[in-house]
């Protein structure tokens, strides 16, 4: 089969900031299971899914990892097997773009979770659920090029691999919503193209609740982060994955130019205002006790108060309404 049957076959998404085509991929994945057909690697990643032993719809979270199908029967899930592989294009090209939050560019979604102390059914509480471990991953070794040539091992000159990291499904685990922790509820749909602080470790999330761990992304919907400056391209349209274990692919997004989120408590995607007010309303002053349940936001620092270091972010942050 040509490249240029597999692009007929396999593209069906409209200019979107999702990977758009598949080009090459290995036989074995023939796409007669529910895991090995390579365009399921293609368009937004998953927001919710079809528990398969419960029937339920469930919402990707920090502590639920994506699996199944998704409400309108799509499969959510690539898993590619040592040594398989796929191929995916752009049909806009991914820039080395100075405007993108934390200089990332590219960002890949797997299945990777954050270990929980509890089940998790569709109304769980995620203020109550603790991340007790770090995240159960497997990583995906990706390569990029502007022109597809070839692949990785073929035509090196064409490519650029990510060897030693960072690796596609690992952090951060694909979070769809955000979550209201005054309602003890699910909120709107996070952003898909927005980078998570690629400073953030395990370490910063085990201890914490579920509800917490999301406010720690800022109003991202998580991703492992790419930077293209690490490589010698300007931009780039083809992404080649590969895998040594049983790494998961879910979906890829050329990440949005704009606000990188700092000093912006209300995850609006500005800092604003209200974001000053959020931090003035919330003040507990150093080593104080966050009390209002809206008030995780305004802790920009981290370090469990809000102080004169959170009203500086503000100020450091500040775009205005956007």
């Amino acid at each position: 089969m040509t490249t240029a049957m597999l692009v007929l076959v396999y593209a069906g998404f409209a200019s979107d900031p999702w990977a758009d085509a598949v080009v090459d991929f290995s036989p074995s994945l023939d796409g007669r299971g529910l895991y090995n057909d390579p365009v399921a690697a293609l368009g937004e990643p998953t927001r919710t899914f079809i528990d398969p032993f419960s029937g339920e719809p469930f919402r990707a979270s920090v502590v639920v990892a994506p699996l199944n199908r998704d409400e309108s029967g799509r499969k959510t899930l690539l898993t590619l097997r040592r040594g398989e592989f796929v191929k995916v294009r752009f049909d806009e090209p991914v820039e080395d773009d100075p405007r993108n939050p934390f200089g990332i560019d590219l960002l890949v979604f797997g299945n990777a979770f954050f270990v929980a102390d509890a089940g998790i059914d569709p109304e769980t509480n995620m203020d109550g659920v603790m991340i007790l471990g770090g995240a159960y991953r497997e990583p995906v070794i990706v390569a990029v090029s502007p022109t597809g040539e070839g692949n990785p091992e073929s035509h090196p000159e064409a490519w650029h691999v990510f060897s030693g990291g960072p690796y596609g499904d690992d952090l951060f685990p694909t979070n769809a919503f955000l979550w209201d922790s005054c309602a003890h509820a699910w909120g709107s749909p996070s952003d898909y193209t927005r980078p998570v602080d690629p400073a953030l470790t395990e370490a910063d999330f085990i201890g914490l609740s579920a509800g917490e761990g999301i406010t720690l992304y800022r109003g991202s919907g998580g991703g492992a982060g790419f930077d293209l400056a690490a490589t010698p391209f300007a931009s780039v349209q083809y992404v080649y994955l590969t895998s040594e274990s049983l790494g998961e692919v879910d979906a890829l997004a050329d990440v949005a130019p704009g606000h990188e989120g700092v000093g912006d408590v209300d995850f609006d995607g500005d800092t604003d205002l209200a974001d000053f007010a959020r931090v003035q309303r919330c003040f507990s002053g150093g080593g104080g006790v966050i009390e209002g349940c809206d008030c995780r936001g305004a802790d920009l620092d981290g370090d469990g108060d809000i102080d004169l270091e959170d009203y500086r972010r503000v100020h450091e942050g500040w775009s205005g309404p956007r």
